[in-house]
C-alpha cells in the first residue's frame, strides 16, 4: 500500500525535467521514420511478388493444360 501511495505521490507532484534535446535527436527520428518505410516498402515488394506468382501459377496453369491437350491453333 506504501509502494502504491508512494508512486501515485511521484507521479502526481513531478516537477520540470528541464530536458535539452540536441540536434542529433531529430536526425535519429527521420532516420528511423526513413528506416520504417523503407523496409515496409520492401516487404511490399516481396509480397507483392508472391501474389503476382501466385495468380500467374493460377490463371497460367489452365493456358498450359489447353495447350498440352492439343487445343492449339497452329493449322
Amino acid at each position: 500500500m506504501v509502494v502504491v501511495l508512494s508512486g501515485i505521490g511521484l507521479v502526481t507532484f513531478a516537477h520540470d525535467a528541464h530536458a535539452y534535446l540536441d540536434p542529433g535527436t531529430a536526425s535519429i527520428i527521420l532516420q528511423g521514420i526513413i528506416g520504417g518505410i523503407a523496409a515496409a516498402a520492401a516487404a511490399g515488394a516481396i509480397y507483392w511478388q508472391r501474389v503476382k506468382s501466385f495468380f500467374s501459377r493460377t490463371l497460367g496453369r489452365g493456358a498450359q493444360h489447353s495447350l498440352a491437350a492439343g487445343d492449339s491453333d497452329d493449322k
